[in-house]
Parts: C-alpha cells; sequence; structure tokens
C-alpha cells in the first residue's frame, strides 16, 4: 500500500509540474501592458487573496501544535 501512495505521489507531482507557471507569465504580461495603476491594483488584489490563505493555514497550523500528544 505505501509504495502504491509513492507512485501516485510521484505521479501526480510530474504531471501537474509543466502547468505551474502558466497564469503567472500571462497576469505578468497583462499588468505590464496595462500600466502602473493596473499593476499596483493586481498587487492589492494578490496581497487581499493571501491574508485569508495565511489565516487558515496559521489556524490549523496552531490546532494541530496544540493537539500534538493527544
Amino acid at each position: 500500500m505505501k509504495r502504491l501512495l509513492i507512485k501516485f505521489t510521484l505521479m501526480i507531482s510530474l504531471t501537474a509540474a509543466p502547468g505551474l507557471g502558466q497564469g503567472c507569465v500571462q497576469c505578468a504580461t497583462s499588468a505590464h501592458g496595462a500600466g502602473r495603476q493596473a499593476e499596483s491594483a493586481l498587487l492589492k488584489g494578490m496581497f487581499v487573496l493571501l491574508v485569508p490563505s495565511i489565516t487558515i493555514l496559521s489556524g490549523i497550523s496552531v490546532v494541530v501544535y496544540r493537539n500534538r500528544r493527544a
């Protein structure tokens, strides 16, 4: 079972790798072409989307840390 899980994880990671950076290039090109104000708005939007993700990840980490001996 462990061997199957390792093969599955390896297969998923190798097939997902080629598409990782495609959206970022399109976003960056669009932002640079739209001007300084649009680029600034994009950076603010990325920050707004980053805050909830970090909050959730931090909350899960705190719960796991507190319950590590349970």
